[in-house]
Formats: structure tokens, sequence, C-alpha cells
């Protein structure tokens, strides 16, 4: 803790020196320093002492391996009334976005319509995960497309890879690579990855009922579903419940998976 203190104060004491008496710097919260700048000409040089901040801010962390982001918002002249706290946020919203879009460390980034739109849409997205996650009746849908798996010598179907799908009323198809990683960032990937698993269950069981019970099913399963403590004994649970035979589920993971917690995902796995 004491070092952590340290290390704020030596920041704050680096950004102090660009202080002038039209650049205030304030520490509206943890982890956030913010220069209130007025009667400055124009954008761009609002980008070059966004730069100067970082490189200052880039020469004081290197070593300590902490990075960050800047987040630039404009203020009309007519928002003197303004909620504060919304003005915080969508400046929190512009500098992570930053760390985002360019993963390196202290890129910049203006808060405007179009981020504002990208992140009412997160939003949107959220809420219907929630929606699905709570079983609420809504026109939003989650389903299950079914990719075949073909035995290349023979040319038949051997199984199916289970391809999660979103489509909302609002927002229409979302793809997977949009939805998935909100849903891991929220943690509601856990109670969808449950429906996931029971409808691709569904769908083998329509199989074997049609006289296919040779078939399997492949399904996605992300870290954050792999380390909750409840995953296996809710696999094994749902696997007995809906009678489906667990030699014909696969459980597919990424590499980058393993690397992130060996020795669990390992016990797990077992």
């Amino acid at each position: 803790f004491q070092y952590t203190q340290n290390l704020i104060k030596m920041i704050a004491d680096a950004l102090s020196r660009h202080c002038t008496d039209n650049r205030l710097l304030f520490y509206p919260r943890e982890n956030s320093f913010i220069f209130y700048l007025f009667d400055y000409k124009d954008k761009n040089e609002l980008v070059n002492f966004s730069n100067i901040v970082a490189e200052t801010l880039g020469s004081l962390l290197a070593t300590e391996r902490i990075g960050g982001g800047i987040g630039i918002l404009e203020i009309e002249r007519n928002q003197d009334d303004a909620d504060i706290e919304l003005l915080l946020n969508r400046l929190l919203i512009a500098s992570e976005k930053s760390i985002s879009l360019y993963g390196r460390d202290f890129e910049i980034c203006f808060y405007d319509e179009e981020l504002e739109a990208s992140v009412n849409r997160e939003r949107d997205i959220v809420e219907t995960l929630n929606a699905i996650a709570e079983d609420k009746i809504t026109n939003d849908e989650l389903f299950l497309q079914y990719q075949p798996i073909v035995e290349l010598r023979t040319g038949s179907i051997v199984g199916f890879e289970a391809l999660a799908r979103l489509r909302t009323e609002k927002l229409g198809l979302v793809s997977p690579s949009e939805f998935i990683p909100i849903a891991e960032k929220t943690k509601l990937i856990i109670p969808v990855g449950e429906k996931i698993m029971v409808k691709a269950f569904g769908f083998l069981n329509k199989l074997k009922v049609l006289g296919y019970d040779e078939i399997g099913i492949s399904i996605n399963i992300s870290v954050i579903q792999l380390l909750n403590p409840d995953f296996v004994s809710r696999v094994l649970e749902l696997m007995k419940e809906m009678q489906v035979n667990p030699k014909k589920i696969d459980i597919e993971i990424t590499e980058s998976i393993i690397a992130s917690d060996c020795e669990n995902i390992n016990r797990v796995i077992k």
C-alpha cells in the first residue's frame, strides 16, 4: 500500500510540472488524474499536450510495468450545469478505449458520438444478455448454429460444432466476436454459457431420437466458465439430467486459456 501511495505521489509531482494558469490538475478518483484546460486554441493543442503527458508517464512508469490510456473530452461553453459524474465516466470510457484500441501505453482517444454509440451498443448487448440469463421474455434470442464435422475419408458427418449466435430486436444479428467478450467481461458468460450447453445437449438428444446416436457435439468453453468453482459439477449434473452420453461431448478451449492458469485448468480438465 505504501509503495503504491508513493508511486501516485511521484506521478502527481511529475504531472504538476505541466500545470499553468489555464491548465489545472485534479485527482478525482483512484488511479486517475485529470487536467482541466480552458482558453486553449484547438484540438491540436489538446493532442500535443496529451503527447507530452504520455511521454512523461511513459518514461516514469516504464520500469514499473504500469500502463494506461489518455481520454479527451471537450466541454461546450453552455455545459456549465453538466452532470460531473457523467463527464468523468465519459473520460474514463475514452481513456480505457484507447487501451483496447491500440494495445500500447498511453495512447489518446477523444470522446465523440462514435465512441458514445459504441458504448451505448455495448450497454444494449449487456442488457440483452442479462435478460437471457434471467429467462426474461423478450424478442431477443440466443440460438445455436451447428457446423458439421466431416470425416474426409468417407464424406460422412461425424459430429457438429455448436456456434452461439445472438439476435436482438434493437441491433439485429450480433457477431459472437462482439458479444462473447462482453459476456466474459461482465461474467454473464457463466449463466449464458450454461444455456448454450443446454441447447447443445438438446440438439444431441434430437439426433439420438432420429437414430444418429454415434454423432457427437463440440462446445466452446470460456476461461471464465472453466475457472468457475461450480463448472465441473454443473456440467456433470446437466449431462445426467438430460441423459446425454459424455463420450459424445467435446469441450473446446483455446491455447490462451491454458496459459492463463495452468494448474487450475489441468485440474478442471482432469
